[in-house]
């Protein structure tokens, strides 16, 4: 007999559902084990937990797996107030030509597109939606690279899925690639917790 592996059941969030297709949870992650992720002290407790100090110095990590086109990420954070930090799906070495970002970057409860082409920053101005992102409150980020290279970062209060901000664009020519997300912290403490691919 070969053992069958238990896949996760938790179905995915209504708020998903609004904006993406067939949506299904694949893998979880409660931060309760280091391993899936490039770094080790930073999880413990069941949560991952990133500080910055400012300045020049930006500190992160990555999880250990591959995204597609059709994948995604669910995380949810909250920070200090001051807060620096970003997340992003990327491909390629930072600072080369090849290199490509999608994601969100916040700045002291504002929020833009992370996005670049090679050394390029194409972000744009504020996230579209009506949210305001305080200190001390649990929020949730989606991110998602759809086919055809139509990406979406998502951000909401569970606490009220109404209140969102959404950044979608097409973006040619990066369709079928592999892409790394990251998590990079500057300033402020930020805790990540209940990964979900």
């Amino acid at each position: 007999l070969t053992p069958v592996i238990p896949t996760p059941t938790i179905p995915p969030s209504i708020v998903l559902t609004k904006y993406l297709e067939n949506v299904h949870i694949v893998k979880v992650d409660p931060f309760d084990d280091p391993s899936g992720w490039n770094a080790s002290n930073e999880i413990s407790n069941g949560v991952l937990q990133l500080r910055g100090e400012g300045g020049d110095i930006w500190y992160g990590l990555s999880r250990n797996a591959l995204f597609r086109e059709g994948d995604g990420v669910v995380i949810n954070f909250k920070f200090t107030r001051g807060e620096v930090f970003e997340m992003y799906f990327e491909h390629g070495a930072w600072n080369t030509s090849p290199y490509k970002r999608f994601g969100i970057y916040v700045n002291e409860g504002h929020s833009s597109a992370n996005l670049f082409t090679g050394e390029e920053g194409r972000g744009s101005g504020p996230i579209p939606g009506n949210l305001y992102l305080n200190p001390d409150t649990w929020y949730s980020l989606a991110m998602a690279a759809g086919k055809d290279g139509d990406f979406l970062a998502l951000i909401w209060d569970p606490s009220n899925p109404d209140k969102s901000l959404r950044y979608r664009e097409v973006i040619k020519n990066w369709e079928e690639i592999n892409w790394t997300f990251r998590i990079q912290v500057n300033k402020g403490t930020i805790i990540f917790d209940d990964f979900e691919e």
